[in-house]
């Protein structure tokens, strides 16, 4: 009987296919005539793995509305979300490609070591290919001309992982399975489209949702070599974002969370998966593809350099990743506090409290990135009394020592500046940024997460380094390790002055701070080149994270009850995109002129305002919602 049903099925899958009924022999035929939705971004397979065109055919966006839409019918396609992002474009990350030249000149023959480590992460379908093919390495002038591995971290990157080697390889020893098998969170999937269509079986993976996915490359342990470019049999910890969440209190117990939890946010609608099978039904929970972290400046400089660098996005995905990234950055990484505690003897006492909400070190990754604090004192008239943190012409701090700025638990003056950074010294314990030089940590005040013990196993990938060690408020909280909280007293003195005072405090956010670029631009190449001309046009302006105000020049900034919303693109030409912190509820919009001339009402339920009809120039939208809440920014209309 068994056999007897068997042979029905198949007799039946056959006939719908004879009669045309089949609906992953239609998607087929649209395939083939390249008829899917994403013609720009790489179709080709190789032996192992199949290029982002090849997925986007069946997960893009559906222009019926149907598929890959949420209860609302909001679109959360996955190809959409995830081509702006910086996994999207790892492999043309101009900044990683610049970086990489710099390290090949200075030991060039480590080059082909160099670039073949550097790709297994940036560039993992190219690379591992390559190695499957019988390589033993994979250079930088293969994967530029190898439109699959330029497809950077995509769809195959992450769900050909093999499960069972997870959270137990790093640095870039990724293993795949090579039976091309795709596999996925959800049960009893579906798998004839994808058999049919590119030649993969789907299977259900639970392994999808842990954070080891992630850990073959976001722990990187690198081979420290002397400034004559021997190996010295050490090696140093560039960066351990994977084993940092593994000394916290996210990684088990209560408040267990997990790589995706932040970075792919879940949500409970059904959601059906792919173009034109929507009769399949839908799956829940949803996690999209956002991939947002902290470096709003690359994606900025990515978008604004998108023909040169061979970018497969639009501006407007790449506002969309932008704007989720800042909410990243300033909603969800840190709480920022600052109170006065005393007056006296001429002095004025504060103290500020940083609490890590990340699941890692604050900040964590490349080690180019920083979180630097500005503290500023006014007086009643708002002239300023005390200032730290701020930054000159070149974007970089005030202040900041020649060598680096140590660790702070007390500031008196203005050249002392509380920057949470990572600093490392070569084999002599002289500062470099060159990591295959990289020995020993100088510093590292990166503020630590939530749970985080110096007892743990994974201390040795994950350690405090330079005057941090002896500050009692950081991590501890006089009893208790693992606070993931940092506390700077600020004791200002005050010139005789007597009136009231008001104060600034900012919490601001770089990913690639001046002093880190002078060893690389002191080079020349191609990459270096490059970079370096769209670095000095890029906007270098540091990302502000929080922000604290004191006294009272600035009690209407303090009671006004903000909406948080981002407009893009701006400038615009025919729409404007409204997007709404945490999806808070829009009453109305308003446009007005410069001037304040009111220009038009719009309704809080369509989020995108048609601007085709207006002139050229600057406007203001300003957005009233729920409570009384109600925000403005300013947009440009370029025509």
């Amino acid at each position: 009987m068994k056999n007897t049903y068997l042979i029905l099925f198949t007799v039946l899958l056959g006939g719908l296919s004879f009669l045309g009924f089949s609906r992953w022999s239609k998607q087929a035929i649209k395939l083939e005539r390249g008829e899917n939705y994403h013609r720009d971004l790489p179709e080709g397979v190789n032996d192992l793995f199949a290029g982002s065109g090849k997925c986007g055919g069946c997960h893009g966006p559906d222009p019926q509305m149907i598929t890959s839409v949420d209860d609302d019918s909001v679109d959360v396609n996955v190809t959409s979300d995830w081509r702006s992002t910086m996994m999207a474009n790892s492999a043309k990350d101009p900044f990683w490609r610049a970086k990489v030249s710099h390290e090949t000149l200075v030991n060039p023959g480590h080059a082909a070591d160099l670039e073949t480590k550097c790709t297994s992460c940036h560039a993992p379908l190219g690379h591992f290919n390559a190695l499957h093919n019988g390589q033993t390495t994979y250079s930088i002038s293969e994967m530029v001309s190898d439109s699959i591995a330029l497809d950077g971290v995509s769809c195959s990157a992450c769900h050909q992982l093999d499960p069972d080697s997870l959270g137990k390889e790093f640095s870039g020893n990724i293993v795949y399975d090579t039976n091309k098998i795709i596999w996925g969170q959800y049960q009893n999937p579906f798998p004839a489209p994808m058999q049919s269509l590119v030649g993969f079986d789907v299977q259900y993976g639970a392994h999808v949702g842990l954070s080891e996915m992630c850990a073959s490359c976001h722990t990187l342990i690198t081979k420290t070599a002397d400034l004559s470019g021997n190996y010295t049999g050490d090696e140093f910890v560039e960066q351990a974002t994977y084993h940092e969440w593994l000394n916290s209190q996210y990684a088990s117990g209560p408040g267990e969370k997990t790589c995706q939890s932040c970075h792919m946010p879940s949500i409970d609608d059904s959601v059906k998966l792919a173009l034109d099978y929507g009769w399949v039904g839908g799956r829940s929970p949803y996690s999209k593809h956002h991939f947002a972290g902290s470096n709003v400046f690359m994606l900025k400089l990515l978008k604004n350099n998108m023909d040169s660098l061979g970018v497969d996005a639009t501006a407007i995905q790449f506002d969309s990743t932008i704007s989720r990234t800042l909410n990243t950055l300033q909603k969800q990484s840190m709480n920022l506090s600052c109170v006065e505690l005393n007056r006296q003897n001429d002095t004025a006492y504060y103290e500020v409290e940083i609490e890590n909400l990340a699941g890692h070190k604050l900040t964590s990754g490349y080690p180019s990135r920083r979180i630097f604090m500005q503290f500023i004192v006014l007086d009643s008239l708002g002239d300023t009394l005390f200032k730290s943190g701020t930054w000159d012409g070149s974007y970089e701090v005030y202040g900041h020592d020649a060598n680096y700025e140590p660790h702070y638990d007390v500031i008196r003056n203005e050249d002392e500046v509380q920057i949470y950074e990572l600093v490392f010294g070569d084999i002599n314990g002289d500062k470099t940024t060159i990591l295959e030089r990289g020995y020993a940590p100088l510093k590292d005040n990166r503020i630590p997460p939530k749970g985080f013990s110096m007892s743990h196993f994974a201390y040795d990938t994950t350690e405090i380094a330079g005057l941090a060690l002896t500050d009692p408020n950081f991590n501890w909280d006089g009893v208790t390790e693992g606070t993931g909280i940092d506390k700077i007293y600020y004791n200002i003195g005050l010139d005789g002055y007597t009136g009231d005072l008001n104060v600034i405090c900012r919490s601001y956010y770089q990913t690639a701070p001046p002093a880190w670029m002078v060893e690389m631009f002191s080079h020349s190449s191609y990459e270096i080149d490059r970079f370096r001309d769209m670095f000095d046009l890029a906007d270098k302006v540091p990302t502000l994270m929080k922000q604290v105000l004191l006294g009272d020049i600035f009690v209407g900034e303090k009671e006004l009850d903000v909406l948080d919303f981002n407009i893009y693109p701006n400038p615009a030409n025919s729409q404007l995109f409204v997007d709404v912190e945490g999806n808070g509820k829009i009453d109305k919009m308003e446009v007005y002129s410069l001037s304040g001339r009111h220009v038009m009402n719009l309704s809080g339920i369509n989020r995108s305002i048609d601007v085709s009809t207006l002139s050229s120039g600057t406007y203001i939208l300003r957005v009233l919602g729920e409570n009384g809440k109600v925000s403005s920014k300013r947009f440009i209309v370029q025509h």
